[in-house]
């Protein structure tokens, strides 16, 4: 059985908690407005926007904000909030994914507080990378880069990901003659391939989960979003959670 540590065991009992939450606050919504669903609201509201940045009591749960801290003590989170001014739910998910020790001490999150755009090392990775302005911060990229240009299979690009992001060398030369050599027999230049590669490496090894950064944010987000536009609803049902969980569980 895997071992959780008690930061993340804590963080996952909260979030647990608000998903019950969100659950119980829409059902009494949809009493009143039948075609109300969380699934729908929009994803681009700038109060609810502030309203996370103010209300981020919940990422202060997260691992590594311990850690983090030291490298951006500037009113933890929050701070960063304010500093990367996010626009909507994508670019609160892509925050929080910098907000993490590697990120910020390789400098990788200064890109994004600059306002600055990394070289796109070949056309074919805009649509991967045009999103986080060319540099790689979710593992889900590395997969999608080696499946598009090498043409690697699923469980070789999620392998080579693992390889990287755990920073086994042996594992990661193996990885980059596999790939070196499936993507020159798709005609890429030597020069060009291992530039890309290079940037895998470099930049993998501080890459996180988009999965888990998006349900974070956007667990964060409809909570807010319910606190500013039906707070009486959000209340009665965090105040009925506290009094009844096992019945949401």
């Amino acid at each position: 059985m895997t071992k959780i540590a008690p930061e993340r065991r804590r963080y996952l009992r909260y979030r647990n908690r608000f998903w019950r939450i969100l659950r119980t606050c829409e059902k009494a919504i949809k009493r009143d407005y039948p075609l109300f669903g969380l699934a729908g609201i929009p994803t681009s509201d700038q109060a609810v926007i502030e309203e996370v940045i103010h209300s981020s009591r919940l990422l202060e749960l997260i691992p590594n904000y311990t850690q983090t801290k030291r490298y951006w003590p500037k009113e933890g989170f929050r701070g960063f909030l304010k500093a990367f001014a996010p626009s909507n739910l994508d670019e609160l998910a892509l925050a929080l994914a910098l907000y993490r020790p590697g990120p910020l001490a390789s400098g990788t999150a200064e890109v994004f507080l600059k306002n600055e755009h990394r070289e796109i090392l070949h056309p074919s990775l805009q649509i991967i990378l045009g999103s986080t302005r060319g540099v790689i911060i979710f593992y889900e990229q590395i997969i999608e880069i080696v499946k598009k240009l090498a043409g690697l299979t699923t469980a070789e690009a999620i392998h080579l990901k693992k390889m990287v992001g755990t920073g086994n060398a042996a594992g990661t030369a193996t990885c980059k003659s596999h790939f070196l050599q499936r993507i020159l027999q798709r005609g890429f230049p030597l020069k060009a391939a291992e530039r890309i590669f290079e940037q895998i490496t470099e930049e993998g090894r501080c890459a996180f989960s988009r999965a888990w950064s998006y349900e974070s944010m956007a667990t964060l987000y409809k909570l807010a979003y319910l606190k500013v536009y039906f707070a009486r609803e959000l209340r009665s049902a965090a105040r009925f959670v506290r009094r009844k969980p096992s019945e949401f569980t």
